[in-house]
């Protein structure tokens, strides 16, 4: 670390130089070259109110939600509110 036992911040370009990167074979992997398939699993889903999982989707408003009392709150939220959820997973709908 540095003076006080604290550590020392060091941005991306130091600590990638510090790895020694270069002195690695052309096809060794790296954290910057490896690649891989898309996932088999699923994509989960999450609540737009509370950041649990999403065990379901409100047809009308299309917002997910963890449970019946989170779905008391989708149907009572107006149509400001919805668009402002939805916004933050850029999922923006148009209600009618």
């Amino acid at each position: 670390g540095g003076p006080g036992g604290r550590r020392q911040w060091r941005n991306l370009k130091k600590i990638v130089e510090s790895e020694g990167y270069e002195r690695l074979p052309i096809d060794a992997p790296t954290y910057s070259s490896l690649e891989a398939p898309p996932s088999l699993l699923p994509v989960k889903k999450f609540c737009d109110l509370t950041g649990l999982q999403a065990k379901y989707t409100d047809p009308k408003t299309l917002l997910r939600y963890h449970s019946a009392r989170q779905y008391a709150l989708v149907r009572l939220a107006p149509d400001h509110t919805v668009q402002e959820l939805l916004k933050f997973r850029n999922a923006t709908v148009s209600l009618k």
